[in-house]
């Protein structure tokens, strides 16, 4: 099993992504696509059959069958999609998840699937391998008939939703309690105990999952990113990349820059 592609598609709504990412395609023998939707409401359609698109999705689309999104207007839908390229050994795995249609998953695997972007297509060959013995055990898991995780707090819900939708501005740990009509510190620790981080350490964490879309599919400066981020200055924004990631924006860039035409 190998990772051929894998992209994070921002708040899908310019006219150019929209005509890409709208297409109806299929991909070639012994290759599949793994489709995690996070935010906005849509169609997706596989195997001739059209199915609403909901947060926490995943589709497993195996080889040779069409499929495509399609957005619905005003709604800005975000989400993870990933090419491999699997083994003889594997075609029964990859058919039954095909077959099962959208799967639901729990909020917390959108880093999950952050890591396995960054590192997934590495030149360090431990790297590439980890990613797919990973994304192999995740797929694993998927066929399995039980409830993967616990449901999420409504409270929690809440405040995930709310930070999707403030995502380019700033919010403190008391405004995300006041929202869900909670404690700050019972909020706190009940986030913590949800999601696996502190609520404004995850809001930064997302934050900065959308500046790499940022930089990958977009030409805007870092200093406009860090501006429509609303991080205090290009210098501030900078830091934080590279404490996260280990790469300074402008290297990130140039590593993981994609042009529309050049996407799977």
């Amino acid at each position: 099993m190998d990772i051929l592609d894998c992209v994070f598609v921002l708040q899908l709504h310019e006219e150019e992504e929209l005509a890409w990412h709208q297409r109806l395609h299929s991909h070639k023998k012994m290759q599949f696509e793994i489709h995690y939707f996070l935010e906005g409401e849509g169609i997706f359609l596989t195997n001739q059959k059209k199915f609403r698109i909901r947060e926490n999705q995943v589709f497993i689309t195996s080889e040779l069958v069409d499929h495509k999104i399609t957005a619905e207007k005003d709604s800005f839908i975000s989400y993870y999609a990933v090419l491999m390229e699997f083994d003889a050994a594997d075609k029964p795995l990859i058919e039954g998840l095909n077959k099962k249609g959208p799967i639901t998953l729990s909020e917390n695997k959108r880093f999950f699937f952050e890591w396995i972007k960054d590192n997934g297509m590495s030149k360090n060959i431990n790297l590439r391998l980890s990613s797919c013995h990973k994304l192999l055990g995740f797929l694993y898991s998927l066929n399995q008939d039980f409830v993967e995780e616990e449901s999420i707090n409504i409270a929690v819900e809440k405040a995930l939703k709310y930070m999707r939708l403030h995502l380019f501005e700033n919010i403190s740990l008391d405004e995300l309690a006041s929202y869900v009509s909670l404690n700050p510190i019972y909020f706190n620790r009940l986030f913590c105990k949800k999601m696996g981080y502190p609520p404004i350490k995850y809001f930064s964490m997302l934050k900065l999952e959308a500046s790499r879309s940022l930089l990958a599919t977009t030409s805007l400066s870092i200093k406009e990113i860090a501006a429509k981020l609303n991080y205090n200055s290009q210098f501030h924004f900078s830091k934080c990349f590279k404490d996260n990631t280990g790469f300074a924006p402008s290297k990130y860039r140039k590593t993981h820059y994609q042009l529309i035409g050049d996407k799977k």
